[in-house]
């Protein structure tokens, strides 16, 4: 509903980023950039790859009055969240090891899809 990639004609570029946040118990690991942000891409498309031994790592979605609209965690391979950047604010909350673990990590690998012509909102 959100993506018209079914519109004939319409061509997308895409990147693909493949990202680990890895923190110890002596170390949380701040997300990049921190806090809600845009990343100045059309759509997005997140997918866990894995996560272990992590607490934290919340994704948090806005609207662009900056109200929470949606908070989760994906825990399980495989779970995906996509939004239109122009329409969200979105972050991601530190990770930090679950208690007893000595290491944690979440790998995921996003998608930035953009129309060509697209240019970012001002």
């Amino acid at each position: 509903m959100y993506l018209p990639l079914s519109e004939m004609g319409t061509t997308y570029s895409v990147n693909m980023h493949v990202v680990r946040f890895a923190a110890t118990p002596t170390r949380p690991c701040d997300t990049s950039p921190p806090g809600l942000h845009k990343d100045g891409e059309k759509y997005l498309a997140t997918h866990l790859l894995a996560r272990c031994g992590a607490a934290g790592g919340e994704v948090v979605i806005t609207d662009n009055d900056k109200r929470e609209v949606d908070r989760f965690t994906m825990r399980q391979a495989g779970e995906c969240y996509v939004f239109d950047d122009d329409r969200v604010w979105h972050m991601l909350t530190p990770l930090e090891t679950s208690e007893g673990n000595q290491f944690a990590f979440r790998d995921t690998v996003t998608f930035d899809l953009l129309p060509d012509g697209w240019k970012p909102a001002s």
